[in-house]
């Protein structure tokens, strides 16, 4: 089946499989939502507890009508200037059900659209811990509103919708600069503006949680929908997406072992140690996917000859001492070794 999407022909070849496995991640994604508001409320005073879980909801629907009406076209529209994409399909006119998109010619391309909404919608979101307790409900939506607007969805098409960035080679598997780098730039920034919390050194920057099974809870949401966020980043149901999958569980494992250790170093275990760990694992890894490994791994074998070749090193590893001289990297004459001895290859 061919479609056309401006000037682009798209050859489309719909797979069952990936269609149910992204059909499936968009419900995990959108399930990270309430899974954030239970572990923000459990983190804070009982008496904010609502009013957070409030706040998130409302600000998920607001955030899906503004990606159905408009954000959507001005994040993967056909591009103008490499700045914004053009407003060819707003309301999500011309995308189909049926057949696929140039931006995943295995999906319907409103499924595309639809997976993308649930990153559009947790992305704001996600700075409301850096003002938990200190917006009022007024300040709280038009905040989320304008930076939506004026910071998600010009990134994203910069870099996932064809903008300048992408041109230049930037890669971004499931959102750790588009998501991740965003809104934690967003919290420093709003956090600095706003200023410390009332009584914050009081309790050594750290306040007591009101209720850790409910935090708890929103920890193990978080990660199980963590597999549909990078899983189904891959847009498919094949061996990228296993690797995702497999590869997000063991760093968040790996993480939360460490945070475990530091707890007990400086005191005793810790469960907010442990829910901190697991986060920053899932969240370490969202960049991360095959694509940028075999990127990596073409870039050593073209850059290594040239750069051993500048370095002068040998078949063997090491470097005589003329070409240490040239690449100035030789050794004081007390630190030379005496004569008989290998030459010492100094650290890179």
């Amino acid at each position: 089946v061919s479609t056309k999407h401006g000037a682009t022909q798209v050859v489309c070849d719909i797979d069952d499989g990936d269609t149910t496995w992204i059909l499936v991640s968009s419900i995990l994604v959108l399930g990270m939502c309430p899974a954030l508001a239970f572990f923000e409320a459990g983190m804070l005073r009982s008496k904010n507890t609502l009013s957070i879980i409030s706040q998130i909801f409302v600000g998920n629907v607001i955030l899906s009508v503004m990606w159905l009406v408009f954000g959507y076209t001005l994040s993967f529209g056909p591009s103008i200037g490499g700045l914004i994409g053009a407003p060819d399909h707003l309301f999500w006119i011309g995308l189909s059900f049926k057949e696929c998109g140039s931006r995943a010619v295995n999906i319907p391309s409103g499924l595309y659209a639809l997976f993308q909404m649930m990153f559009a919608t947790i992305t704001p979101l996600l700075m409301t811990g850096a003002y938990a307790e200190r917006l009022k409900w007024s300040a709280f939506i038009v905040f989320t509103v304008i930076w939506e607007l004026l910071v998600y969805y010009p990134l994203v098409h910069w870099i996932w919708g064809g903008g300048f960035l992408h041109r230049i080679g930037v890669l971004d598997f499931a959102g750790g600069i588009v998501i991740h780098t965003s809104a934690g730039m967003g919290a420093l920034v709003s956090a600095m503006y706003i200023g410390q919390r009332k009584d914050f050194f009081a309790y050594e920057g750290e306040f007591p949680p009101s209720n850790l099974p409910l935090a708890a809870t929103g920890v193990a949401l978080l990660w199980m929908g963590w597999f549909g966020f990078n899983g189904g980043s891959a847009l498919s149901s094949g061996s990228v997406a296993v690797s995702a999958v497999i590869s997000t569980h063991i760093g968040a494992c790996a993480s939360a072992v460490v945070w475990l250790g530091l707890c007990m170093w400086n005191h005793r275990p810790a469960a907010t140690g442990i829910y901190n760990g697991v986060l920053a694992g899932l969240a370490g890894h969202v960049p991360d996917s095959p694509a940028v490994e075999e990127t990596l791994r073409q870039s050593r074998y073209v850059a290594a000859p040239p750069l051993r070749e500048r370095l002068g090193q040998t078949r063997r590893g090491t470097r005589d001492e003329e070409t240490l001289r040239q690449s100035r990297r030789v050794a004081p004459a007390r630190w030379r070794p005496r004569r008989g001895m290998p030459p010492r290859t100094p650290c890179l």
